[in-house]
């Protein structure tokens, strides 16, 4: 059976995979590298020592156990959604399982496990006929010029509320209540 890690290694080595260090995680900083370096921190605690209570989890690096919760949270989505992250954790949990009492807490250079592609020239550009405008596929007059075209879009919703309200009512009459300016007429 495999000794259980020290909280305080998984910690040193999820920074060390992220490039930062402890004090730049215990830090006040909201710097986007810092707080999803403790967020993983968190995520590989809970990962490896699963019997952390949250406050236990908050006070390695001296912040508030709700703030736990919500890098917790986090740590799930970015390890799903940000290929970095998920990088990030690849290499802290490789460089967890590799550790053994007595080895030094020190991190393999940063590797990236992203392949860049090579760039492809695009071909040049095809003339097109122009883009259609809202206005163009709608049934507005041709002539939208001010006035005329503000009057047919009013127009227009009034006979799309005119058929909504109609169809409400043929379908569900107790759910509809007409409007009071419709009932006066």
């Amino acid at each position: 059976m495999q000794p259980k890690i020290p909280r305080r290694v998984v910690a040193e080595l999820t920074a060390d995979a992220f490039g930062v260090s402890m004090k730049d995680l215990r830090s006040c900083s909201r710097n986007r590298t810092h707080t999803k370096a403790r967020f993983a921190v968190w995520h590989m605690v809970r990962e490896f020592r699963p019997e952390t209570s949250l406050k236990e989890l908050g006070n390695l690096l001296a912040k508030d156990h709700t703030t736990v919760v919500n890098g917790l949270v986090r740590a799930k989505e970015f390890s799903c959604l940000n290929r970095e992250f998920g990088d990030g954790l690849h290499r802290a949990r490789r460089n967890i399982t590799q550790w053994r009492p007595g080895s030094p807490v020190a991190a393999e250079p940063l590797v990236s496990l992203v392949h860049v592609a090579p760039k492809v020239e695009t071909p040049p550009a095809v003339k097109s006929e122009p883009a259609k405008t809202l206005r163009s596929l709608s049934r507005a007059p041709e002539s939208c010029g001010g006035f005329e075209y503000d009057a047919w879009f009013r127009n227009s919703l009034k006979d799309s509320e005119a058929q909504f309200l109609a169809i409400a009512m043929a379908e569900h009459p107790e759910r509809v209540r007409v409007p009071v300016r419709e009932a006066a007429e």
